[in-house]
């Protein structure tokens, strides 16, 4: 049984030319069957066939039309690594470029458990969103935002935590003192 990794992207609607680049992790050897599929999900767009892991330029692949054009449309990679080590480690990667440039990745990996077949399946899905510029940025800031609020939240607690030890520790050693000299 495949495991499924399912994820929405969002790329720019104005922006430049789309494509995908599929890697295996662990010098796997293996290779993956690539679609792109239509808004239904059925019909599709265009099958780059089945393709062996190998290098970045064999395994990257442009996706025909514009991102305006992708909007709404379905990347579908269907993988099949070999197990290389005893931990039966394995990993799939789907990079999804926008101008050559990484704007998601889409990932499946860890030990198979199963422990069954010396390959493993896997199923990468994406769920192509092409959005405004300016709405991507508007939705990175949501994130971002709220992620700085907790890291600054965090080192405020992680300092205050560090006075109290230092405190507490200033004390110990101030009491070993004053029990030692009596």
């Amino acid at each position: 049984m495949a495991n499924v990794v399912s994820q929405t992207i969002h790329v720019d609607r104005a922006g430049g030319p789309l494509s995908v680049l599929m890697t295996a992790g662990n010098a796997a050897r293996g290779h993956y069957l690539l679609a792109l599929l239509e808004h239904d999900a059925f019909t599709v767009v265009k099958d780059f066939g089945i393709v062996k892991f190998g290098s970045q330029a064999a395994n990257t692949h442009a996706l025909p039309g514009t991102a305006a054009e992708n909007d709404g449309r379905f990347l579908q990679a269907v993988t099949s690594v070999g197990i290389v080590d005893q931990n039966r480690d394995f990993a799939v990667f789907m990079d999804v470029l926008q101008d050559g440039e990484r704007v998601a990745t889409i990932s499946d990996h860890g030990p198979d458990t199963d422990g069954t077949s010396d390959t493993v399946e896997s199923e990468l899905d994406a769920a192509i969103s092409a959005v405004l510029a300016t709405n991507l940025n508007a939705s990175a800031s949501k994130l971002i935002a709220p992620t700085a609020a907790k890291v600054k939240s965090a080192a405020a607690k992680k300092a205050k935590t560090k006075k109290n030890l230092q405190a507490k520790t200033k004390a110990l050693v101030k009491a070993a003192k004053k029990a030692g000299g009596k």
